[in-house]
C-alpha cells in the first residue's frame, strides 16, 4: 500500500496491491488533483501461466479418474497448495512461468488487456484498449511487442 502526496501539484495517488495466490496478484489505484477537483479510478489483475510439471500432471490424471464429481478445480496444477508451491530455488520457479494476462480498468481510458509470453529467447507482448463508451470504434488500439535476448 502506498500513499504518494505532491502538494506543489495537488497530486494525491494512493495505490493497494495484493498477491492472492501464486499465480495471480490484484491492485487498484486512485488519482485525485486538489486543485481541479479530477480524479480517476483503475483497478487491475494479473494472471500468471506455468508450464505443467510432471507432478502436476500425474496429480491432474490420478484426480480426473479417481473421483472427479469431487476433485473438480483441485487438480488443476495451477496452485494446487502442495508442499511444493512457492518452495525451491528462484531459477526453477522463474523458469516455470511461460506467459502473464494482464487486464485494467479505468474511469477514463476504458479497458485493457495484454498478455505477455516467452519462447526460449524470445519475449512477446499483444495487447489492446477498448472503450465500450465509443461508437464508432470499440477497439482505441492494438499494439504488439516483440524482444529477443541473448
Amino acid at each position: 500500500m502506498t500513499l504518494t502526496l505532491s502538494p506543489l501539484m495537488g497530486h494525491l495517488s494512493t495505490t493497494y496491491a495484493i498477491k492472492a495466490g501464486p499465480n495471480a496478484a490484484f491492485c487498484s489505484r486512485f488519482d485525485f488533483n486538489m486543485y481541479s477537483y479530477e480524479s480517476d479510478l483503475v483497478v487491475g489483475c494479473e494472471l500468471w501461466q506455468r508450464k505443467p510439471t510432471t507432478s502436476d500432471t500425474a496429480q491432474m490424471r490420478t484426480s480426473a479418474t479417481a473421483i472427479p464429481s469431487i476433485d473438480v478445480g483441485e487438480g488443476s496444477g495451477v496452485g494446487s497448495g502442495g508442499a511444493g508451491d512457492g518452495d525451491g530455488d528462484g531459477e526453477k520457479e522463474k523458469d516455470t512461468f511461460t506467459g502473464v494476462l494482464k487486464a485494467r480498468w479505468t474511469q477514463s481510458v476504458g479497458f485493457g488487456v495484454l498478455w505477455e509470453g516467452r519462447v526460449k529467447h524470445l519475449l512477446f507482448s499483444l495487447g489492446a484498449n477498448i472503450d465500450f463508451r465509443r461508437r464508432e470504434g470499440v477497439v482505441k488500439g492494438v499494439g504488439v511487442e516483440v524482444q529477443y535476448s541473448s
